[in-house]
């Protein structure tokens, strides 16, 4: 009897283990997934053109650190700071950075990652091998009239060695275009403590009817 009553707890007590191993891997691994995601995607950082995608894969992980490490005191730490310096409109840039960091390094400390080599530098200096988009190149020849409309002539090009190719512009898209971006270029500046906080982006249409009547308003002006 007594026999068969630990052969029957020896088997309860490695089902046990089993299964609180297993389900230990299981939070390990998606603990994992959130950090490499995170880090693999922090190229948005970078003042450059990217991905849409890789900017909603970046904040998804951020988002998911609440839960997935939920037990994890010193990255819920982290993660409360580096939000409070975002939403902050007052907080820094370098502020930013250094709750990013620190996110950063508490989820590798936890993870029993070992990033000590790569220097702190390697986590906001993130780098991407695409190529940037280059500026247009124009050479403005003359003003002709051609099927009822002025017409700007002229060469374009992309990139020094791109080659040059036939520029047909009516001046009324061309003024349309130029106020577009005037009117933006001054949203810009004028929401450039916004738009410097981490990750920020504002949509063009979620500007609505405040954008479209102040581009009403240069048109009217430049007519």
């Amino acid at each position: 009897m007594l026999i068969l009553v630990s052969a029957l707890l020896s088997g309860l007590l490695a089902t046990w283990i089993s299964i609180w191993y297993y389900r230990r891997e299981q939070v390990r691994q998606a603990k994992i997934a959130v950090f490499q995601q995170l880090l693999g995607n922090r190229y948005v950082l970078l003042p450059a053109p990217h991905d849409p995608a890789a900017r909603v894969a970046f904040a998804s992980a951020v988002n998911q650190i609440a839960i997935v490490f939920h037990d994890c005191d010193p990255a819920l730490s982290a993660l409360r700071a580096f939000h409070e310096a975002i939403v902050e409109p007052s907080a820094s840039p370098d502020l930013r950075n250094k709750r990013l960091l620190e996110l950063f390094k508490s989820l590798a400390k936890h993870l029993n990652v070992k990033t000590e080599i790569l220097g702190e530098n390697f986590f906001l200096q993130a780098f991407s091998v695409g190529q940037p988009a280059l500026p247009p190149d124009f050479q403005l020849q003359a003003l002709r009239w051609q099927d009822g409309k002025v017409i700007i002539t002229g060469l374009v090009r992309f990139g020094a060695e791109g080659q040059w190719m036939p520029l047909l512009l009516p001046t009324e898209l061309a003024q349309n275009v130029g106020c577009a971006f005037l009117e933006l270029a001054a949203i810009g500046r004028e929401r450039e403590d916004q738009l410097r906080s981490m990750n920020a982006a504002i949509e063009v249409g979620t500007m609505s009817q405040d954008f479209l009547q102040r581009l009403a308003r240069r048109r009217a002006a430049n007519a």
